[in-house]
């Protein structure tokens, strides 16, 4: 159950890029978007594709 709950700290670092981008834009920030916040989004994706992934494999068993 411990490792249901623990978020590895880069999916925690990437909260904190979207959440910073909410409120202001960074140095690297253009009118087409910003890298910094398309690799964090991608950082979170893929923590939700495991844990979905994870979690339909232990339901299974």
């Amino acid at each position: 159950m411990a490792d249901e709950l623990t978020v590895p700290f880069s999916v925690t670092m990437a909260s904190y890029c979207i959440e910073f981008h909410g409120r202001n834009r960074c140095r690297t920030c253009t009118d087409d978007g910003c890298v910094r916040l398309a690799d964090a989004n991608q950082v979170i994706d893929q923590f939700r594709a495991l844990r979905l992934e994870r979690y339909r494999l232990s339901r299974r068993t």
